[in-house]
Order: structure tokens, then sequence, then C-alpha cells
């Protein structure tokens, strides 16, 4: 009887340990995009044409020096990109001592 209770909370501990990792994962990723978006190195990409369309729209040309002062800005870590890199790596450490 106690070895089927220890293995039930041994397989609920388990369980636990991986959403934590997997949501603490998730976390970190999501604060890392925001980052990326945020330093703005998606600036200047274009939409791709299909090969037979030649039409270019002039709203779609950037001036080169506007890509480079906003590629060349700091990237900033805000509040938000803070709080989830933080509480995602204690997700993760946390998940890694329950399995310990």
């Amino acid at each position: 009887m106690i070895a089927i209770l220890a293995r039930f909370v041994v397989n609920i501990s388990l369980a636990v340990s991986n959403t934590y990792f997997m949501v603490g994962m998730l976390m970190i990723v999501v604060a890392l995009c925001i980052i990326v978006f945020h330093g703005g190195l998606f600036t200047g990409w274009r939409i791709f044409h299909r090969k037979g369309d030649d039409v270019r729209s002039e709203n779609e040309k950037i001036p080169y020096n506007k890509i480079g002062r906003v590629k060349n800005k700091p990237i900033r870590v805000g509040k938000l990109d803070t709080i989830l890199l933080l509480f995602g790596m204690y997700l993760a450490i946390l998940s890694v001592l329950i399995t310990v």
C-alpha cells in the first residue's frame, strides 16, 4: 500500500515538474521574442512577391538610413520582459529541484 502511494506521489511530482519546466521555457521564449521585437531587428523586412508580379509599391521602400537608425538603437528590456525572464527561470530551476 505504501509503495503504491509513493509511486503515485512520484508520478504527480514528475507531472508538476514537467509542467513547470514547459511553462518556464515558454515564458523565457516569449520574453526573448518581445525583446527582439522591440530591438528593431525586424526592421527592413520586405513582403516577398510571386515570380510574375513585378509591381512594387512605393510604400514598401524604406530608406536605408532609417533602417540603420532603428537597428542601431540599444536593446531595451521592459518590466514585462524582466518579469517573464525571472519567473521563467524560477519555474525552470524549481522543476529541476522537484525532480532531484
